[in-house]
């Protein structure tokens, strides 16, 4: 009896030791898993808390920058509003010998074979400004400095639309002009214009006057003035009682015969903020003169002679076209009088680029008078070949 009960006794201590055994081991795998539990909340705390301070450092160097930038752009104004108050101080009026002296030295003489005209000095390493039609796309131009050194024109960039040009020579330490501000120019202004008028070399044409008025035509804004402008004055500048550049001198509106004027004529100039806002497009688009030989970039000129058999002078306009039997349009340069029973020798302009235009002598006639007795009774010949070199 002692011995069965002392058997049933012994299973039962060992299973007592191995539940103490599980729950000792339970327990201990529970501790690791908790101290584990305790070590990646500390750590994700810790990564909470880095982040949180990575997010305030980054807001305060977002501050920071604002501030910084907040505080430039104050100086920036600041600086402008010093300059304004600088350049209005500097807006004093000059006598006419002061603008002469600061002007004269930057006018140039602009020779091509087809004419010549003046250009304002705009850089001082030899960007020059000028009227589009002053150069018209010729590969031989030559620049007459005042103090009589010559220089061949290495790379240019025209406007047609705006009649604006930047030529390029090989030069430094030029003289320059100043920019004035074209919108701030009134009515009644007294205004000043240089150049070389009828493209006569020697010393730089001074004239006064004042603005007449501003118009527009084909799109294109002018300021009008008094003073006199003729042939050669054209990219010429037109100055204000400050000595500064607030226009280029570009033509006139009126009667003409082969260029010379008859009677009252409207003179007109290109505000200077239309040639601002272009001059960093031009320049960086000029091209090398190696660029303009042949036909490709030139247009054709040459000399047409036109004969009328009708018994009254006949007036033509600048651009009136003439067709060769081939069918090319070549274009007048200049307003005529066509004499009665005469004749009058004109340049011309091939309407496009291109090499079918260098043609030899040959006969015209007139597609806008077709239909008329004009048509039959006036025509033009040329002489000689017409070039684009």
């Amino acid at each position: 009896m002692k011995l069965q009960k002392g058997f049933i006794q012994i299973p039962i201590l060992i299973g007592v030791i191995i539940g103490v055994l599980i729950i000792s081991a339970g327990g201990y795998f529970g501790y690791i898993k908790f101290k584990d539990y305790q070590i990646e909340k500390e750590k994700l705390a810790r990564e909470v808390e880095n982040l949180q301070q990575d997010k305030e450092k980054q807001q305060a160097d977002e501050q920071n920058k604002q501030e910084t930038e907040l505080e430039k752009l104050k100086e920036e104004i600041e600086s402008l509003k010093k300059q304004q108050e600088n350049n209005v101080a500097k807006d004093t009026d000059l006598t006419n010998a002061e603008i002469i002296k600061k002007i004269r030295p930057a006018v140039v003489y602009i020779e091509t074979p087809y004419g010549a005209g003046s250009g304002i000095i705009i850089e001082d390493d030899g960007y020059i400004l000028t009227n589009a039609h002053v150069v018209k796309e010729t590969g031989l131009i030559k620049i007459y400095l005042l103090d009589s050194r010559v220089f061949d024109v290495t790379r240019m960039a025209t406007d047609e639309n705006s009649d604006i040009a930047i030529l390029k020579i090989n030069a430094n330490n030029l003289p320059v002009v100043e920019f004035g501000d074209s919108d701030k120019a009134q009515q009644g202004d007294e205004i000043f214009t240089f150049g070389y008028p009828f493209g006569i070399k020697g010393d730089v044409s001074f004239k006064e006057g004042t603005i007449s008025r501003r118009l527009t035509e084909k799109g294109v804004t002018y300021i009008e003035v008094s003073a006199e402008i003729h042939p050669g004055n054209s990219g010429g500048p037109l100055v204000n009682r400050f000595g500064k550049v607030i226009g280029i001198n570009t033509g006139k509106f009126g009667d003409s015969i082969s260029g010379v004027l008859l009677g009252e004529a409207i003179k007109f100039a290109i505000p200077i903020n239309i040639a601002t806002n272009l001059i960093p497009h031009l320049k960086s688009n000029t091209k090398d003169f190696s660029s303009f030989t042949g036909c490709t970039f030139n247009k054709a000129r040459g000399f047409i002679t036109v004969f009328s058999s009708l018994d009254v002078p006949q007036k033509m306009i600048a651009s009136t076209r003439f067709v060769s039997p081939s069918g090319l349009i070549f274009r007048i340069d200049e307003n005529i009088l066509v004499p009665a029973f005469g004749q009058i020798t004109v340049s011309v302009t091939a309407n496009e680029t291109g090499p079918e235009y260098k043609i030899g002598p040959t006969t015209f006639s007139i597609p806008g008078f077709i239909g008329t007795e004009r048509y039959t009774k006036l025509y033009g010949r040329s002489y000689q070949s017409m070039t684009c070199d």
